[in-house]
């Protein structure tokens, strides 16, 4: 969903409790990956920042994610969820997407920075408060079994 004030800037995207997946690692990776669209957001509205300054910060916001996509990852495998094949799929093909619309506004094609920045709004509000908490559950209960265990 699209947002914007009425002078045609966007609204940056506030944390919200339903976006808590009940593991602090994750939720503040989620919290900080929020913050680095918001952020790159801000230097793709601003009239005087550098276009390079905004590829720098796209570019940190990707690796970022690639970094928290990896310790979903880890979560993942280390609890055996039945979804890590599919979750992994779909974090690839979001960097993928993301560096191939990179590319292209590199290139000085018709797309802009503002629709990469939609773009990224987009999947994170779709995607933590959708995707991401398919797996809540579900880890919430294995990491309480394992911690009972070593509690034993």
């Amino acid at each position: 969903m699209r947002s914007f004030t009425r002078s045609n800037r966007r609204i940056r995207k506030e944390w919200q409790d339903s976006f808590t997946v009940g593991i602090e690692e994750l939720d503040v990776q989620h919290r900080t990956l929020l913050y680095l669209i918001n952020e790159t957001g801000d230097l793709a509205d601003a009239q005087n920042t550098a276009k390079s300054a905004t590829f720098t910060a796209l570019n940190a916001m990707i690796l970022y994610a690639e970094n928290h996509f990896r310790t979903e990852e880890d979560y993942f495998e280390r609890y055996t969820y039945p979804e890590h094949c599919q979750q992994k799929e779909e974090h690839e093909a979001f960097v993928d997407s993301v560096f191939s619309m990179a590319q292209e506004l590199d290139k000085e094609s018709a797309l802009s920075l503002g629709s990469i920045i939609l773009f990224l709004e987009d999947w994170y509000t779709d995607r933590v408060p959708g995707a991401d908490q398919e797996y809540k559950q579900f880890l919430s209960i294995k990491i309480a079994d394992e911690a009972k265990v070593v509690h034993i």
